[in-house]
């Protein structure tokens, strides 16, 4: 192949920036998949010793959809819609993409990828389906052809490589760097650079006029979902490219087996490897395009004649994991509540609300520590990380409270303990004072709790403006607007006399990270959520509860000001360790025993 060929959007459509009039990309799963034409739900399902994450829509035989590389299954929203009124359509994170766990071995191959598909299948009690993929997703599916026939009514492969041995270690010395946060957040700007890179270039690292290709850049819009969809996936992103990358396809397309069609187009970055492509065999047969719309055009008549073996059945419940959190979604006001529990202790469940813009996974250190011990679960509130918007552009703590009730109940969870951070103390009172049977207690960690007139005050705040810029700035204000709340109070005033002091700041580069990825996950809503907390009426809520309450940090204001408002209530202050998850564990633990 001649990889300086510039007039390629295949590239662009594979990593859903750039998508067939018929296909065009969905926006992130916390501005609401609800709203697509089809009706997508998310869902889990453990398949050995990880879990895997999928989308699913319609009715009729299944049909998996798998995904390019760097990405997830959010890019497919777009197929899934076209294809659902025919069939059961699942769409799965390839393992180590998205929210699905990678695979346990140091550096899978493409066919590893095919075998852990085959067990996918088994967990959702598929026997066969038909698969369509995606230059990732498309290896896979042709791995699948070869290893597995047998599981398999149909294999579209969308895109064929054929690299040579040069081309080949050119790409895997230079096109899979690793993702690293740096303490100042410049990994953000090489995510954001790199995504649009690739849509410039090909391959990226090259940067000659000969490598140029002729796709239009994406608006910031969606270059931000897509370098969302990368920092999902942080490092991992890395094992399933490098496998489509080191793939030898000429030897998988020459030993499949089940009936297969491979569609390539003139507007594809691959179109000239078709030349290099080897005598298929006679259940194989290939179709080179002018468009891309062309050839979506004959997958979807090529699978709607495929074979059906009868409706697929309904999703699976996801296997509890012992000994770790797991993962799983609750439909709730027609959109997917994302939520991580462990039930293997038996006794009152203690469960974490997160802080404002944030989300469940910064509570997975603390959690892991009471694993064994007590059960456990915590929350993405709506429009929160992984969680859908659906409590519209305005939340409010009361309906965010409302919402959690509602995943109690279906959990079938009476009295609960509640450890909330932040933002998300706000929705703890709340549900404490609206369900007072069902709360124990409170643990409240850094609780924000002013006056009337702070309070009108506090809500006048700045909040970032994080609108996507066409060369990712607005990744640079969600780092620092992170980095400046441990430092600073209010963040935006940076001085002495602002300075938080007394503890140590978590400044850990990693956790930062998680944090400015939930920041970003929350799209245009931050600010909205921000406000809706900064404006709870803390002490007089705290005033109605008669519940147990421990508060943190005793010298600040703000909780002394919280212990004096909740006088109805059995209140203690304690120094609880912030940073140490297993001391702060054993604390709590005794403090609710």
């Amino acid at each position: 192949m001649d990889l300086t060929r510039r007039d390629s959007l295949g590239l662009a459509a594979a990593m859903g920036f750039t998508l067939p009039a018929a296909a065009q990309t969905a926006p992130s799963a916390s501005t609401g998949e609800q709203a697509m034409a089809a009706r997508i739900t998310r869902y889990f399902v453990t398949v050995g010793d990880r879990q895997v994450h999928y989308r699913r829509a319609g009715s009729g035989p299944a049909l998996f959809l798998l995904h390019a590389s760097p990405g997830s299954s959010l890019s497919m929203v777009g197929l899934i819609n076209q294809l659902s009124d025919r069939f059961t359509v699942i769409a799965p994170d390839t393992p180590g993409n998205g929210l699905s766990e990678p695979l346990r071995m140091p550096e899978p191959v493409m066919a590893d990828y095919a075998d852990a598909l085959a067990q996918l299948m088994t967990a959702l009690g598929l026997r066969r389906a038909a698969v369509y993929g995606s230059y990732t997703g498309a290896g896979c599916a042709l791995e699948m052809s070869r290893r597995h026939p047998d599981r398999v009514t149909q294999v579209v492969v969308n895109g064929y490589l054929q690299f040579t041995d040069a081309e080949r270690a050119e790409i895997l010395a230079n096109y899979l760097p690793v993702f690293a946060p740096d303490w100042y957040g410049g990994h953000l700007i090489w995510a954001w650079a790199r995504m649009r890179e690739q849509i410039i270039f090909f391959p990226w690292f090259r940067k000659d006029d000969a490598s140029r290709m002729a796709a239009e850049v994406p608006r910031p819009p969606g270059l931000h979902r897509g370098v969302v969809d990368l920092m999902r996936s942080g490092d991992n992103y890395r094992a399933p490219y490098r496998s489509a990358f080191a793939m030898d396809y000429a030897g998988a397309l020459q030993a499949a087996k089940a009936p297969t069609v491979i569609t390539t187009s003139r507007q594809d970055v691959m179109w000239p490897h078709l030349a290099r492509m080897p005598q298929p065999p006679a259940n194989v047969i290939v179709h080179g395009t002018e468009t891309r719309e062309a050839s979506f055009a004959i997958a979807k008549d090529v699978l709607a004649a495929a074979p059906a073996d009868g409706p697929a059945p309904p999703p699976a419940a996801v296997t509890p994991m012992p000994g770790r959190t797991w993962c799983e979604t609750i439909d709730i006001d027609g959109g997917s509540a994302y939520l991580r529990r462990n039930t293997d202790a038996r006794g009152r469940p203690i469960v974490f609300l997160h802080d404002t813009a944030g989300s469940s996974l910064a509570s997975d250190e603390t959690m892991a520590a009471f694993v064994g011990k007590r059960p456990v679960l915590a929350i993405d509130l709506p429009g929160n990380g992984e969680s859908e918007a659906t409590l519209g552009p305005a939340p409010t703590v009361e309906a965010q409270a409302a919402v959690v009730a509602r995943v109690l109940d279906r959990l079938a969870y009476g009295s609960v303990d509640v450890v909330a951070l932040g933002g998300g103390c706000a929705v703890a009172v709340e549900l404490a004072a609206r369900e007072p049977r069902r709360v124990n207690a409170l643990v409240l960690r850094r609780v924000q709790c002013l006056d009337d007139a702070a309070i009108a005050e506090k809500v006048k705040e700045l909040v970032p403006e994080l609108e996507p810029r066409a060369h990712g700035a607005h990744l640079l204000s969600a780092w620092n607007f992170v980095r400046d709340r441990e430092l600073f109070e209010p963040w935006y005033v940076r001085g002495p006399a602002t300075a938080l002091r007394g503890e140590d700041p978590d400044l850990d580069p990693v956790r930062v990270q998680a944090r400015t990825l939930d920041l970003l996950k929350c799209a245009d809503l931050h600010t909205a959520l921000l406000r809706a907390h900064d404006g709870y009426p803390m002490a007089r809520r705290l005033a109605d509860l008669r519940c147990r309450v421990v508060l943190d940090r005793p010298g600040s204001p703000s909780t002394q000001r919280a212990a004096t408002a909740a006088s109805k209530a059995k209140v203690a202050v304690e120094d609880l360790p912030r940073l140490d998850p297993a001391r702060f564990a054993d604390r709590v633990l005794t403090l609710l025993a």
